[in-house]
């Protein structure tokens, strides 16, 4: 069972009113409750995990991506990103051995890549969870990688690392997260301009305009396979028909 515990992390201080706001809400919303404010000032080894990852000179936001893992494989509980307004108590959800929000249908893609279940601002799992266990041996594997960091450590590897496992996620579907449990405003301060001019660039490889844009299949320019010889027949309609009983272009629309 998911304990009773909440973490936020937030790597770059002030936090803004509106998410102070918020984090006073969701302590009123779970009375008893051990809601964790994690900050460079209390976050076990920060700066060796900061080395230890090549998180140095990333936007904080995308260096909490491995924190937000190692607190919550720890101490179990939930994370919710500081942008999450709280909408009711999340009583209902802690009896999943891991629980997120429902895959995307059809995936979204971002900076090249799929993305299958978008949850890196809302899971919940108890301690030791082997899910989160096995993710943060993806991590290791992956400090080595050329890959982007939002792949290596971010929410598109660990989309990449659900969706693998995804029978044994308990998904909640956006919607109903938005109405009863956490809406996810989205703020992507790490996308801003500010941002990109003053830290690391996130993606190595793979474009990052426009973000989760949905690919669509590109028109086939081959051309269309003449029907059977029956097909011809059965269209052959008189001046409809184009010439030699092939179908006019009206009679192949129309199918």
């Amino acid at each position: 069972m998911i304990p009773e515990i909440i973490h936020q992390i937030w790597l770059a201080p002030p936090m803004p009113e509106k998410y102070t706001a918020w984090g006073r809400m969701l302590r009123e919303m779970h009375p008893g409750w051990d809601v964790r404010f994690w900050t460079p000032d209390n976050l076990e080894d920060y700066d060796a995990v900061l080395d230890h990852y090549d998180l140095r000179g990333y936007h904080p936001a995308l260096a909490s991506d491995v924190f937000r893992i190692r607190v919550a494989l720890k101490y179990g509980g939930f994370y919710l990103d500081c942008d999450c307004e709280p909408i009711g108590p999340l009583d209902p959800l802690r009896g999943a051995a891991f629980v997120c929000r429902s895959p995307e249908e059809p995936a979204a893609h971002f900076a090249g890549r799929e993305v299958r279940i978008n949850t890196g601002d809302f899971f919940g799992a108890p301690p030791g969870s082997p899910l989160l266990a096995s993710y943060i041996e993806r991590c290791e594997k992956m400090r080595s990688s050329a890959e982007n960091i939002l792949f290596r450590y971010g929410f598109l590897g660990l989309s990449e690392h659900l969706w693998a496992r995804r029978a044994e996620l308990t998904t909640v579907t956006r919607r109903e997260l938005d109405e009863r449990y956490v809406r996810h405003h989205s703020d992507g301060g790490w996308l801003s301009p500010e941002a990109r001019a003053n830290y690391r660039p996130a993606p190595a490889s793979g474009p990052l305009h426009d973000p989760f844009k949905r690919k669509t299949a590109a028109p086939s320019k081959s051309a269309r396979p003449w029907p059977s010889a029956e097909g011809m027949l059965r269209s052959n309609r008189g001046g409809e028909t184009g010439c030699c009983s092939r179908p006019g272009n009206w009679e192949m629309r129309r199918r």
